[in-house]
């Protein structure tokens, strides 16, 4: 077994061992982890020793071959499952019934097929040894066109999604997990040609040192492809979580200042681990905060009104907060000629992002304003 096949088995398990977790809390994830499940079970029984392993077990000659293309199958039928899922919710439910049927019956055929092939001796390559079998002949064209259809509405189905999708990441994702499943259709078009061949008693115009390592590669590249595809949703989830963490880190003083003087604007509820939850609480928190400090800001500031100077209005919000501490009553008239939230009336009307960046620009300013008002209190 070469370094390329071995590396790509490898993948395929840290894959299935990474995705487990999601699998098992959101359903919508298992389709896609028990493809690369089936993949991996597949790749896995071209290892020679993984191979003579299942046939000794099972007392056949050349058992792995339909172990492995069983568990193709039934990968085949996870992907064509998660691409419908992903790309037509809608027509999930009427398409699975057709989707299982048609891999049992593969299979079924592939089985007594499989079962009416002679096979005296174990073989290292299934298509080449009984290539004057008819039973063999048709066990593996009946794989290929199957595995060649199924992944060419794979990847119709992906590129079509991937066209309406409003993310760069996921259209990336999409068209990767497009891509490879397009050269899986090209791998299983490859093996019905030069099974076609046999069958005609025909020369393929590749000899077989040559038509191998093409065939391959072709399958190894469309496995890559599909795991990077599938690894680019969850890298943009992880990279929006870490910007909402970085948003949230930035925010979280000017929060603790502000909730703490107006601790009525703080829900009750936990704020949990989600990062983009917590952003959301924190942003309509300080929102809420700032606009019960407005008629404490004092007057000499007020003058100058909020007008979308970032640097005013964190100077206003520190000595709003203070002037409460040290127990000054609000201003109540007047108090609307100094804005903190001017973006928008109501959060329905935001660009969150948007929101967030002034929020974030403002929460600097603040520290700013409070280590200038503690240098001058020093002084």
């Amino acid at each position: 077994m070469n370094m390329i096949k071995l590396t790509t088995v490898i993948l395929l398990w840290l894959v299935v061992l990474w995705r487990f977790p999601a699998a098992m809390r959101n359903p919508r994830q298992r389709a896609m982890w028990l493809a690369f499940l089936g993949l991996s079970a597949a790749a896995t029984t071209s290892v020679p020793a993984a191979g003579l392993f299942i046939d000794d077990m099972l007392g056949a000659h050349n058992a792995s071959v339909l172990v492995k293309h069983i568990v193709g199958i039934v990968a085949i039928a996870a992907v064509l499952e998660f691409v419908t899922a992903m790309s037509n919710p809608r027509f999930l439910e009427r398409s699975r019934p057709y989707n299982v049927a048609g891999a049992l019956a593969v299979a079924a055929v592939m089985t007594g097929l499989f079962i009416a092939t002679e096979q005296p001796t174990r073989v290292t390559n299934f298509y080449e040894a009984y290539r004057d079998s008819l039973p063999a002949l048709g066990y593996s064209l009946t794989f290929v066109i199957y595995l060649g259809a199924a992944m060419f509405f794979a990847s119709w189905m992906c590129l079509s999604a991937a066209r309406l999708a409003a993310r760069s990441w996921l259209r990336a994702g999409l068209r990767l997990l497009g891509i490879g499943t397009g050269l899986g259709m090209i791998y299983g078009l490859l093996r019905a040609t030069h099974l076609g061949y046999q069958m005609l008693d025909k020369d393929f115009p590749l000899d077989e040192a040559q038509f191998q390592p093409l065939a391959d590669a072709v399958q190894y590249l469309a496995i890559i492809l599909i795991i990077l595809g599938n690894a680019v949703a969850p890298v943009d989830v992880l990279r929006s979580a870490h910007q909402d963490w970085t948003a949230v880190r930035r925010l979280r003083p000017l929060w603790r200042d502000l909730t703490t003087v107006v601790p009525e604007v703080v829900l009750a509820a936990p704020l949990g681990r989600n990062p983009r939850i917590q952003l959301h609480r924190v942003v309509i928190e300080i929102r809420d905060a700032a606009s019960a400090l407005v008629p404490y800001i004092p007057d000499a500031l007020r003058q100058g009104g909020g007008g979308g100077d970032t640097a005013i209005q964190a100077s206003g919000l520190h000595a709003a907060r203070h002037a409460k501490i040290r127990g000054h009553h609000p201003a109540g008239a007047g108090a609307g000629q100094f804005s903190i939230n001017e973006a928008a009336a109501d959060l329905d009307e935001l660009d969150f992002d948007a929101e967030v960046q002034r929020l974030t620009a403002l929460a600097d300013a603040y520290k700013t304003a409070g280590t200038a008002s503690s240098t001058r209190t020093s002084s």
